[in-house]
This record gives C-alpha cells, sequence and structure tokens, in this order.
C-alpha cells in the first residue's frame, strides 16, 4: 500500500510535527530549569546556616551579575542560533 500525499499537505503534516517538536523541546527545558533553580535555592539555603549574611550578600550578588551577563549577552547569540537552527530544518 502506497500513500501518495501532495505538497501542501506533505508541508501541512511537517509544520504539525515542528510544532509538536518544539512545544516537547520547551516543555522538557522548562522542566530542566525549574530543577536547576530548585538546586540553586538549596544550596544558598543550605549555606545560609554557615556563612555570615556579609559572604551571603556577596554570593548572592554574582549570582545577579551572572544572571543578567546571561541575560544580556548569551542569550540574543542563542536566539539568533534558534533562528538559523529553524530555517534549515524548513529547507530540508
Amino acid at each position: 500500500m502506497v500513500i501518495v500525499f501532495s505538497q501542501n499537505q506533505l508541508y501541512q503534516r511537517m509544520g504539525h510535527f515542528f510544532i509538536l517538536n518544539y512545544y516537547f523541546t520547551f516543555v522538557i527545558w522548562d522542566n530542566l530549569q525549574y530543577d536547576l533553580c530548585m538546586i540553586i535555592v538549596g544550596i544558598t539555603v543550605s549555606l545560609s546556616g554557615f556563612l555570615s549574611p556579609f559572604v551571603m550578600a556577596w554570593i548572592l550578588t554574582v549570582f545577579g551579575l551572572l544572571g543578567t551577563f546571561i541575560f544580556y549577552f548569551i542569550t540574543p547569540k542563542l536566539d539568533i542560533l534558534k533562528d538559523k537552527a529553524i530555517k534549515e530544518e524548513m529547507r530540508i
């Protein structure tokens, strides 16, 4: 049995696959972010019992600056790479 699709039907099926693939990637990344945040929170709460408030302030400042660095410098580059990957995937 051979199934023949027109070009429009094939593009529609590829589009649905792409949307599902993108959705599942988002869900996995979201769960990974949540787990990583919970690990960082657990470590900082545990350390706050042993370290002075001054040291904890420095640690939290470093985390804040690191987050700012990632947001302003790394995220735009990742968006450019993601757009290139999407364009490459749509050409296939």
